[in-house]
């Protein structure tokens, strides 16, 4: 294994979307690359750890607009992302593998923020492979209420 002070990471100024769908060498990919444009992610959560993930966003400094996790199996990819990595101009969210705990975390987010609306940008979301179809419209309905202006 490779040392973090060992690793020579890649910078490429242009790259503005990276799709690593079913890659299995992805987190790899990550280790070696930094993409300070970078916009627009999709990856798949069982292949790239949070820690992977949020080093490369870290390192790159981008400002991701669209997000698009593939976490069947680990609902809270998105919290743990969140806590790591300001996804504050993230305005497109694409989640595969609907769990309760995604959309909660979306109506109150782990840190308590100063009452600010958390992923303020935020307009669109796509929810793939929902399989508790009634709790989900529960969910989107309480956030979409706590995102309705006060009279």
């Amino acid at each position: 294994m490779v040392s973090e002070q060992a690793l020579i990471h890649h910078t490429l100024q242009c790259f503005d979307i990276l799709e690593l769908a079913e890659m299995q060498m992805a987190h790899q990919l990550l280790d070696f690359l930094t993409l300070p444009s970078l916009v627009d992610i999709s990856y798949a959560s069982d292949l790239n750890s949070i820690d992977n993930v949020s080093a490369f966003l870290q390192r790159s400094g981008c400002r991701l607009t669209t997000l698009h996790i593939e976490a069947i199996d680990d609902p809270d990819h998105l919290s743990e992302l969140a806590l790591a990595y300001d996804l504050q101009t993230l305005e497109n969210l694409v989640f595969h593998g609907f769990h309760e705990s995604f959309l909660r975390f979306l109506n109150e987010p782990p840190d308590e923020q100063d009452g600010s609306i958390f992923l303020p940008n935020l307009h669109r979301i796509e929810i793939r492979d929902v399989q508790k179809v009634e709790k989900a419209w529960s969910a989107l309905a309480n956030l979409f209420l706590s995102r309705s202006p006060k009279a």
